[in-house]
């Protein structure tokens, strides 16, 4: 298991513990102040004798409760990433951020929408740590305009750890692989939300728009190369294959950055055992199988037998129960 490090100014230490209380507490405060709304009222409202009297009091404290659990789970959403960030270990180039401050920005859809569209129209920052922060806004961004990934980044961001650890990488490579992993689809934002959520095979034109999301990921995160070095060409390039065949520039071997050949497998892996409306979310033991066979041809064989190594039963509590994906 890896042990995060401690926190630094230029660093967020993983707070998993925290992280998994604040995700249970945003669930729960709404439903909370929903019952406790409808008891108040209960209480505090005489029940009349007339049947049409009960009645209207039955519905106006079901509807108290309903605005009650409406409105507070709208405050409360606002902290969710909050609980995503403190699941995560993150050096920054600078001074690390707020994880709080993000967070709500983050959290503040019409504000992100405009601050995406800006991002999207002059790229990142040109300050790395500036940058830095807005590539987490994009990542939140990207759960609203894509709800079928919602959590992909984030799942992607851990089997790549456990395989970092695996490849037996040094701490300041394992650090820029959880950046090129959590940024690896933000070019996504480019491509049309319907296009992105359609239920169907696309069409020849909506797969070239979809083809396009690394070549946009890669303009987007330029502002960061400097700093992740090879890492940052995951965005570019984790769509690429061992033999050559991938997109969009048919890369071939090595020409493959690491970093996108460690990507490219464990997005495949996060997408084969997640849901879909069209299929059933595979096994970790199917998805493995399915990884094997593809040694050589989709992907580094090294890497294939370096993420063989991760237990099934490790992959198993990372991947949890089904859920919905979408492309990867």
């Amino acid at each position: 298991m890896t042990i995060a490090p401690e926190a630094s100014a230029d660093s967020w230490a993983e707070r998993p513990r925290l992280g998994a209380a604040m995700a249970l507490a945003i669930a729960a405060i709404p439903v909370l102040g929903a019952i406790l709304a409808a008891f108040v009222l209960h209480r505090l409202v005489p029940v009349p004798e007339a049947l049409v009297g009960l009645v209207i009091r039955i519905v106006a404290i079901i509807l108290v409760a309903v605005v009650v659990l409406v409105v507070v789970e709208r405050f409360t959403r606002r902290l969710a990433p909050l609980a995503a960030l403190l699941r995560m270990s993150l050096l920054f180039p600078d001074q690390a951020p707020s994880r709080f401050s993000t967070a709500l920005r983050s959290g503040n859809s019409k504000q992100l929408a405009e601050r995406v569209e800006e991002i999207k129209r002059t790229g990142l920052s040109l300050d790395p740590n500036e940058a830095a922060r807005e590539v987490l806004e994009l990542v939140s961004a990207l759960s609203t305009h894509d709800p079928r990934t919602r959590g992909h980044s984030e799942r992607v961001r851990a089997y790549a750890e456990m395989l970092g650890a695996e490849l037996h990488l040094n701490e300041a490579d394992r650090h820029r692989l959880r950046w090129a992993s959590l940024l690896h689809d933000v070019g996504k934002l480019t491509v049309p939300h319907d296009v992105l959520n359609k239920p169907g095979k696309p069409t020849d034109e909506e797969w070239r728009q979809l083809q396009q999301h690394p070549i946009e990921g890669g303009r987007l995160v330029a502002p960061l190369a400097d700093w992740l070095g090879d890492w940052s060409k995951a965005s570019e390039q984790h769509h690429e294959r061992w033999d050559g065949t991938g997109y969009p520039h048919k890369l071939a071997g090595t020409d493959i950055s690491l970093a996108a050949r460690i990507v490219s497998l464990v997005d495949a892996f996060e997408v084969m055992t997640a849901a879909r409306s069209y299929k059933k979310a595979a096994s970790p033991t199917t998805a493995r199988q399915e990884l094997l066979r593809c040694a050589g041809s989709h992907f580094d064989p090294e890497i294939v037998r370096a993420f063989l190594n991760i237990s099934v039963g490790r992959l198993r509590w990372a991947t949890g129960p089904p859920r919905s994906s979408g492309p990867g």
